[in-house]
């Protein structure tokens, strides 16, 4: 039914304006069902991110596997660590930030820079170079390197903790 041609483009339109309605209309599962259909049919992402993301949300559509975490391979923790990994990757975008204009400003990376950066924030330096060397930081790190830094944003990169 899915199609990449011109032809089967009406169906695939009206098919997505159903899902649309139904997710408007309280059904959580069609905004998936909608994206899946997008993925499917549509020009959009490259071919590999389309690919792969159908194939694992097809395994949870057709209970091939019993959750979202199983069918991509993830695993979310769960309890009191929760609240800490929230408030790390709310301030990890600002944090990214403040260190590469401070570094393209010619300041070293190192405990230093950690602290201040600690202050304005208000969190401590350890913090800072915790969430600093955090593998989820590795990507922004290299884009934010790859950016000249003009500005800071007066709130948190994400929104507040």
């Amino acid at each position: 039914m899915f199609s990449r041609s011109k032809a089967a483009e009406p169906a695939n339109r009206a098919l997505l304006d159903l899902c649309r309605r139904q997710y408007e209309q309280g059904d959580h599962r069609k905004l998936l069902e909608a994206l899946f259909l997008w993925l499917s049919t549509y020009q959009g992402p490259p071919a590999w991110i389309a690919d792969a993301f159908c194939a694992k949300l097809l395994d949870w559509f057709e209970y091939r596997a019993p959750t979202l975490d199983a069918a991509f391979g993830v695993k979310r923790p769960h309890g009191k660590h929760l609240y800490a990994l929230r408030e790390r990757q709310a301030l990890r975008g600002e944090i990214l930030m403040r260190i590469e204009k401070l570094r393209q400003q010619g300041m070293r990376v190192d405990v230093r820079l950690f602290e201040l950066v600690g202050a304005e924030i208000g969190k401590s330096g350890s913090f800072v170079s915790d969430v600093y060397y955090e593998a989820a930081s590795v990507l922004w790190r290299e884009v934010f390197r790859k950016l000249k830094i003009r500005t800071i944003p007066e709130k948190h990169f994400l929104g507040k903790p």
